[in-house]
C-alpha cells in the first residue's frame, strides 16, 4: 500500500523514485501507468484525469510516460534478443511495421555500437578484401 504521495512535474522534467525495497516505488509507478487501479486520489497527466480511463483510453497515454524499473529481469524477456526487447514497444503500441521496427532497431544498435555478429563478419571480410587486393582466404582454394 502506498499512501499520501503528491508531486507535480513540468514538461521535460524527470523524477527518480528512490527508496528501500518494498517501500512502494514499483506500486506507485504501476499505478501511474494504471497497470494497478488507484483506490483513492487522482492521477493527472497533461491536465487530464487518468484514474478513471478505460484500458483502451489509457493505451495512448502510456506512449508518453516512460518508466524504467530497477529489475531488468522483471521487464526484459530473456527469450528475446536485445534488439527485439528494444523494439517490442513499437509493436505493442502499433507504431511501426515489422520491417520499420527492425530498421529502427538496427539504427539504434549501430548508433551505440551494438551491431549484430553477422554485420561484424561482413564488415571484416570487406576490410580484408580491400587490404589484400580482393584476395580472401575464404574464397581461395
Amino acid at each position: 500500500m502506498v499512501d499520501d504521495v503528491s508531486f507535480c512535474l513540468n514538461a521535460g522534467d524527470k523524477l527518480g523514485l528512490v527508496g528501500e525495497s518494498g517501500c512502494g516505488k514499483s506500486t506507485l509507478s504501476r499505478t501511474i501507468l494504471r497497470l494497478l487501479r488507484p483506490t483513492l486520489g487522482s492521477i493527472q497527466f497533461l491536465g487530464q484525469e487518468l484514474s478513471y480511463l478505460s484500458p483502451e483510453q489509457m493505451r495512448p497515454k502510456r506512449r508518453q510516460i516512460q518508466l524504467i524499473f530497477q529489475d531488468p529481469y522483471a521487464c526484459l524477456n530473456p527469450m528475446m534478443t536485445v534488439g527485439e526487447n528494444m523494439i517490442d514497444s513499437l509493436f505493442i503500441h502499433p507504431l511501426a511495421t515489422a520491417k520499420e521496427g527492425k530498421k529502427q532497431g538496427m539504427q539504434i544498435l549501430e548508433k551505440v555500437r551494438l551491431i549484430p555478429l553477422k554485420s561484424i563478419i561482413i564488415a571484416t571480410h570487406k576490410i580484408y578484401q580491400e587490404d589484400n587486393s580482393n584476395k580472401s582466404p575464404l574464397l581461395e582454394r
